[in-house]
């Protein structure tokens, strides 16, 4: 198919002292950067990592490792206030960005394939296979683009996603079929998570219509369905209670009534087979307990470390 789909980099935005993002949650900052701001992984120091989990506190000489298209990623560097950075070189006009050992390649959906009917973000195809996914052309419709959430749309037989990534992982899919075709029968599985781990990235916006509109990034782990936790700030995390109707959410959006609450929060929690993931990490970096009237039983889930 004509490519017609933009360029991706990955890269670090490094947190300067007394900047926007000094101080905020990564909550905030997606809320400011907008939904497009997607996080790969957030950088203590050289080696320490952590989850981005919506209420991690990004602090100065943070660095926060995002993958998107140098028009984004300078975007990203102007309203937060921080220093794009390739490795250790920061991104400039002498220093643009470089994917020297980049290619493009085709993946047609076949049938039989696990791919059919599900998405390349529940999968978790990038995670997997360090691939980025830059468009998707399906029979009779237009190319779909990065910015409509390639990652995210269900497929179908003879859909044809373009990816983009390293020579090494381009030739390794292309080992497992015809050249730039591959059905990943047998394949994929193998190396999917079996449990559920965590929810990540909850936004909250409200609807023309008053309501409360919740988003998040889909499930680490393997999770297929999500339960949604509200409780009250004043009353503490103890107040944590599953909102009612909402214990088996198939989309990673809802909508819920505001309530009467004056200072609300929210916990979505991914779940497969009757088994709930994680409910985050608190301030000091330790799980939060589960709620005490769950929508299902916790047990090991997938803590999704680097």
């Amino acid at each position: 198919m004509q490519d017609t789909s933009p360029r991706i980099f990955t890269a670090h935005l490094y947190i300067e002292p007394d900047s926007f993002a000094d101080g905020k949650t990564l909550a905030e900052l997606i809320q400011k950067a907008g939904r497009k701001f997607k996080v790969v992984k957030i950088y203590r120091d050289r080696e320490t990592v952590i989850i981005p989990l919506p209420d991690a506190v990004i602090r100065a000489g943070n660095r926060i490792s995002v993958r998107d298209t140098p028009e984004n990623l300078k975007e990203f560097e102007k309203v937060l206030g921080a220093k794009l950075y390739t490795d250790d070189t920061p991104v400039d006009a002498e220093h643009p960005l470089q994917a020297e050992d980049q290619q493009l390649a085709e993946i047609v959906v076949t049938q039989g394939s696990p791919l059919e009917g599900t998405s390349l973000s529940r999968v978790r195809f990038a995670d997997f296979y360090q691939l980025v996914t830059l468009a998707l052309h399906r029979a009779g419709m237009e190319i779909t683009t990065l910015r409509a959430d390639v990652g995210d749309v269900r497929l179908r037989i003879g859909d044809v996603p373009l990816v983009q990534g390293n020579r090494e992982q381009i030739a390794a899919l292309k080992r497992g079929g015809e050249p730039l075709v591959l059905d990943l029968q047998g394949n994929l599985l193998e190396f999917v998570a079996s449990a559920p781990g965590f929810a990540s990235a909850l936004t909250l916006g409200k609807t023309p219509g008053g309501m409360l509109e919740l988003v998040w990034n889909p499930d680490c782990g393997s999770g297929t369905a999500y339960s949604v936790y509200r409780g009250d700030l004043l009353q503490g995390y103890s107040s944590l209670a599953l909102e009612s109707g909402y214990c088996e959410v198939s989309a990673t959006d809802v909508t819920v009534s505001v309530g009467p609450g004056e200072a609300d929060f929210f916990i979505v929690v991914p779940h497969l087979d009757g088994q709930e993931g994680g409910y985050g990490l608190d301030s000091v970096g330790d799980p939060r307990p589960p709620a005490t009237l769950a929508c299902h039983p916790q047990a090991d889930y997938d803590d999704c470390a680097p």
